[in-house]
């Protein structure tokens, strides 16, 4: 439910409405202090988003749905960025990808973002 709430905080402030576009995706990980670091970094953002533009069913050729994303995209987006960032590191103490998911977001994205009060 939090991340839902997250989305609606983000989507009801974006030029896109009822989607956030990449743009504002990407402000609101540089917002929030801990979300980026040496292990996630913007380019890491845009080849998670390429990825995930390419394999989306909502993708149409030359449309600005390839510019922004929808919940379960924003959704699939996160638990990429927490596979990059805790799966597979020397130093990583999440051996799953349940672990790894919850610790980002726990640790890192949820508190550093803002929600919509409902």
């Amino acid at each position: 439910m939090k991340l839902v709430l997250v989305f609606l905080h983000y989507q009801s402030e974006s030029q896109r409405f009822p989607e956030i576009s990449w743009t504002e995706f990407c402000t609101l990980c540089k917002e929030g202090k801990k979300i980026l670091g040496s292990t996630l970094t913007i380019r890491d953002l845009d080849k998670i988003f390429i990825d995930e533009a390419r394999d989306s069913p909502r993708k149409v050729k030359n449309s600005n749905k390839e510019k922004s994303i929808c919940r379960y995209e924003f959704i699939e987006i996160l638990i990429r960025m927490a596979i990059k960032r805790y799966i597979n590191k020397k130093d990583s103490k999440s051996n799953t990808y349940n672990e790894a998911i919850d610790r980002f977001l726990e640790q890192d994205f949820l508190p550093n973002v803002k929600s919509a009060d409902y």
